[in-house]
């Protein structure tokens, strides 16, 4: 699997995932009407969070490198 989650009406809006090659996670965030929102999570392709961004209405409102 590459990505999961779930369209209302043909837009994004739930939690939706990306994966690595190896099945870990690399991308992990909320989608509401279509915008970012909320944290998002990146991940290295051991499953280690490195960055967490959150956004407000799809707009980045703080990112943050994990070390």
């Amino acid at each position: 699997m590459q990505t999961s989650g779930f369209y209302n009406n043909d837009v994004p809006d739930s939690l939706w995932t990306w994966y690595y090659e190896n099945g870990k996670i690399a991308e992990a965030g909320k989608y509401k009407n279509g915008l970012r929102d909320g944290d998002w999570k990146n991940y290295d392709t051991s499953g280690i969070l490195k960055i967490v961004r959150l956004y407000k209405d799809d707009k980045l409102i703080d990112s943050t490198k994990i070390n």
